[in-house]
């Protein structure tokens, strides 16, 4: 069943309403209306939560952090979830299906590839393509373990690809 918005659950979309920067705001919003679900947005919900408790631990979360990789992370994490069913080649589904749609809403190239690139780091060490494995102390790291903590160690029910 498609989302839609709702008063109802208003707080359901908090994570996409910190999002300021109106074409990547747009891209996200419309990526998760035409293939997200409330059960992906519930989890995509959960792992900012961690994630963002642990850029506030790793302090770099403060008035002086770039409010673009706050938003790029956030736009990551609200869309890594809309197309892995797990299998491998599905972690790439993402960039095949909504890199028109980033570009269509003016989202800048650089942002568009970073998106991607931490989707594609969501599995950390253990994703078989070397190139998407998250690099030490990278945001991909540190979503990469956002990922791991919300839906492998607290069972969420997502397969490793394979």
């Amino acid at each position: 069943m498609p989302l839609k918005r709702t008063e109802k659950d208003d707080t359901l979309f908090r994570y996409l309403d910190i999002i300021q920067y109106a074409p990547l705001k747009e891209f996200t919003e419309e990526a998760l209306m035409t293939y997200g679900t409330k059960k992906h947005l519930l989890v995509a919900n959960k792992v900012i939560d961690v994630m963002m408790e642990m850029m506030k631990k790793k302090n770099l979360l403060s008035s002086n952090t770039s409010q673009a990789f706050v938003e790029i992370m956030l736009s990551s994490a609200l869309l890594h979830n809309l197309f892995y069913n797990g299998s491998l080649h599905s972690v790439f589904f993402a960039r095949e299906r909504l890199t028109p749609l980033a570009r269509e809403k003016g989202v800048p190239e650089m942002s568009v590839m970073q998106i991607f690139q931490l989707i594609e780091a969501q599995f950390g060490d253990d994703i078989a393509i070397e190139a998407c494995r998250p690099r030490p102390s990278h945001p991909t790291e540190l979503f990469a373990w956002a990922v791991w903590f919300v839906e492998e160690y607290n069972s969420t029910g997502k397969k490793m690809p394979c």
